[in-house]
């Protein structure tokens, strides 16, 4: 850390005794031998939120490049993105980054178009700025699913990207009233258009491709309902991955249904800046080692047919989290462990050749 310590950061977790959201900064050289002192041994950096709260897993973020931690974010179980500034080497200093004028408040808050809270329980991944911007980018989806009555629960849940420019007091704020949010003043709105039969025997997914104007957005967001606009209770609780400019993540749609291995998932990978569909297929349906038109589906969409890219591939094994990625070049593997015990192995678009070494081989001199 900044001030020289390493440390051990973590949330306090949602089943806390005081029930609000607190950021843990454990000192790893702490005596723990004489009992634990605050500011000495450890610090906690406490959110101002309601009980029945807590943080999820942080993700770290150093802004120089120097290998030390300078911000953290986190969310919690009120949809609440909070953003740590551990910048100072003084760390009486570290606080949370946004203030609105005495009262320290959240980046941002997720909540549903009809304005309900919308939980974070999965980390934040971090990205580059959009080009030509300065900041970085926030990914994350929103649910939860560990709590009694999770499964049944159909809330609309929500992907969403967040551009973070590092100005002063730059929260990302939207209005809401009653039982309605108006999102789009503040972020663009991407749509799933078309789910159902793909090529071969996969079921899979199209989304729009709106445009982000950041100038006068603060990034965009994907509400997780299908074209029917009957919500299923999808939802995210697992870390996305950025790769080759595209934000893949992983959802998850409960089910009580005896031989539903508690549920399915979808794989989503879509453009990372503006959160639309790809311009290529990032998959490919017919095993010949290419990603091109073969790979694509035809839709009906506004009255009209069209041969597109696919956004979104369903699980054949249940329920997925984050997959483990293997590259081969210009191809690779993601691989998931499903709930039905089967692994699952999607061959996608790489990111090319040039990616250094793969193989090693041991040289002996004669």
């Amino acid at each position: 850390l900044n001030n020289g310590r390493w440390a051990a950061i973590f949330g306090n977790g949602y089943a806390s005794a005081g029930g609000t959201a607190k950021l843990f900064i454990v000192y790893l050289d702490a005596n723990a031998a004489d009992g634990w002192d605050l500011d000495t041994d450890y610090k906690v950096i406490e959110t101002n939120t309601t009980t029945g709260n807590g943080l999820s897993s942080p993700t770290l973020y150093d802004s120089n490049g120097d290998r030390i931690v300078d911000y953290v974010y986190a969310g919690d179980l009120q949809g609440n993105v909070w953003k740590f500034d551990l910048s100072s080497s003084e760390s009486n200093l570290w606080k949370i980054a946004n203030k609105s004028g005495s009262t320290y408040i959240p980046f941002f808050t997720a909540r549903s178009a009809t304005n309900q809270v919308q939980p974070i329980t999965a980390p934040i991944e971090i990205g580059p700025a959009p080009p030509g911007k300065a900041g970085v980018m926030l990914y994350f989806g929103t649910g939860r699913f560990f709590a009694v009555g999770d499964n049944s629960n159909t809330q609309v849940q929500s992907f969403y990207a967040l551009w973070d420019d590092f100005t002063n007091n730059n929260e990302i704020t939207y209005s809401c009233s009653g039982g309605s949010c108006n999102r789009d003043t503040a972020l663009q709105a991407q749509s799933i258009l078309y789910e159902g039969p793909g090529p071969g025997t996969h079921e899979v997914r199209v989304t729009s491709t709106n445009s982000v104007n950041y100038s006068t957005r603060r990034g965009w967001y994907l509400d997780l309902l299908p074209p029917s606009g009957t919500a299923k209770g999808e939802r995210v609780v697992s870390a996305p991955l950025l790769r080759h400019g595209r934000v893949i993540f992983t959802t998850l749609i409960p089910s009580t249904a005896a031989c539903s291995y508690g549920g399915t998932s979808w794989l989503m990978e879509l453009q990372a800046s503006t959160g639309g569909r790809l311009d290529y297929s990032a998959f490919d349906f017919n095993d010949d080692d290419l990603f091109n038109g073969s790979d694509y589906v035809t839709v009906t969409i506004g009255g009209v047919s069209q041969t597109i890219p696919v956004s979104g591939l369903a699980s054949k094994v249940g329920i997925i989290k984050t997959p483990t990625v293997i590259s081969a070049g210009e191809k690779e593997y993601k691989l998931a462990s499903g709930t039905t015990g089967e692994i699952a192995s999607v061959k996608e678009k790489g990111g090319g050749a040039g990616f250094g070494r793969v193989s090693w081989q041991e040289l002996f001199a004669q």
